[in-house]
């Protein structure tokens, strides 16, 4: 297919989705939220990605995190030690797991934070915290979103999400993008790359910023 054709398709695609890059039964929001129910409990929405990260995975996320924060998208061994993934142990601080290591970065609470994690390098708003992360285990379990996976169970806890991608030696593999479905105004996340509307993972809901 050539180029022209490709800018074609993409147009059309465009135009039928109502012009924005979800379909149009969708409306894509600034972010969504787990507004904290109950401190201490997992009174939270959390999101399964059903994706099992490997010494190939990188995750980039946007996030907020506040002071109540502390597991942000998180999985576990076998064992079930944390082994993929990046929470927030205290104030202003994120820690990544590779593979049961871990590499403490600074974050700033209450602002929107870019975390890019992976073998190579892990970074947040731009600052390089590690490279060439070094671990001993291979997670085994899916990672979720607003949670640490720890075992079977989850542990949920309240942040803000603005985007979400998971790729797997290069390729993306998830493209999370904040919305909610029109005809109910259920809100969830939309994964561009496999073209499937994502929602809470138990009975409580999430919140929304404004349209986009």
């Amino acid at each position: 297919m050539s180029y022209l054709e490709t800018k074609r398709n993409a147009i059309m695609n465009a135009v039928a989705s109502g012009g924005g890059r979800l379909p149009s039964e969708y409306q894509e929001v600034e972010w969504i939220e787990n507004t904290d129910k109950s401190s201490g409990n997992n009174n939270n929405a959390y999101i399964l990605t059903q994706f099992i990260p490997t010494d190939n995975t990188k995750l980039e996320i946007e996030v907020m995190t506040f002071n109540n924060t502390g597991n942000i998208s998180l999985a576990c061994d076998t064992g079930s030690n944390p082994s993929f993934g990046i929470t927030r142990p205290s104030s202003n601080t994120c820690d990544g797991y590779f593979q049961i290591t871990k590499y403490t970065g600074s974050i700033i609470d209450n602002a929107k934070n870019k975390i890019e994690f992976s073998q190579a390098e892990y970074k947040i708003n731009n600052v390089v915290v590690a490279s060439n992360l070094r671990g001993q285990s291979i997670t085994n379990r899916d990672i979720p979103i607003f949670a640490f996976r720890y075992g079977n169970n989850f542990y949920i806890s309240h942040s803000r999400l603005y985007s979400y991608k998971l790729y797997e030696s290069g390729t993306l593999e998830r493209d999370y993008v904040p919305c909610y479905r029109k005809s109910d105004n259920k809100v969830g996340l939309y994964d561009l790359v496999n073209s499937e509307f994502v929602t809470s993972a138990n009975s409580y809901e999430f919140t929304k910023g404004g349209d986009v």
